[in-house]
């Protein structure tokens, strides 16, 4: 009602703003009730920033397998939906619009994994990012993965994870560097010579 009454159209940048702030606060319900009204009344608007803010909402309150849903709405090679369905019709926005996944939704659910420890779907994440053209990793997913690997107790996935940042051309920030170092000490190697 606010918009309509100081006259503001809803754009992708508003609902991702709606979206997001339903998501710190904790309420990711809320989050995808504007998302799904969203998309109804506005289809054209629902853009990647808009997933990226739902798949957002629900990682941080830790539901990662609505994360993780939303991620494969967005992953599928399908452009039109499959006919007929009982599902609500933003569950299917993504195709209708050919969205693709961008850097932010994969560290948005590699970020969700790790923060459950949920090491399957972090690497099913990343293998999916590593396939996708126009998602490249960052500093941000490296260290994220780097740091869950640790913690899982893979040391190969760790310095694997280091080494192909380094062959991407990335070199690595105090980010990354904190999250190997820590790895490597942890299991008794306390140099980067031991990569």
């Amino acid at each position: 009602q606010f918009l309509e009454v100081e006259g503001v159209a809803l754009n992708s940048y508003l609902i991702s703003a709606m979206v997001h702030a339903c998501g710190k606060c904790g309420e990711p319900v809320l989050a995808r009730a504007y998302f799904d009204a969203a998309a109804r009344s506005s289809p054209s608007e629902v853009d990647i920033t808009c997933y990226n803010a739902l798949m957002d909402a629900f990682g941080r309150c830790g539901d990662v397998d609505s994360v993780f849903a939303l991620l494969r709405t967005i992953t599928t090679t399908q452009r039109t939906p499959p006919g007929p369905t009982k599902r609500r019709p933003a569950e299917y926005f993504g195709l209708q619009l050919g969205l693709l996944p961008n850097t932010r939704s994969f560290n948005i659910a590699i970020c969700a994994a790790a923060r459950a420890q949920d090491v399957t779907k972090a690497r099913a994440a990343w293998e999916r990012m590593c396939r996708t053209q126009d998602a490249e990793p960052t500093h941000h997913t490296f260290s994220t993965l780097i740091r869950l690997a640790g913690e899982s107790g893979d040391l190969v996935w760790a310095t694997d994870l280091y080494n192909k940042m380094r062959e991407t051309g990335l070199r690595p920030n105090n980010h990354v560097a904190s999250a190997f170092l820590s790895v490597r000490c942890s299991h008794g190697c306390c140099t980067i010579s031991c990569v």
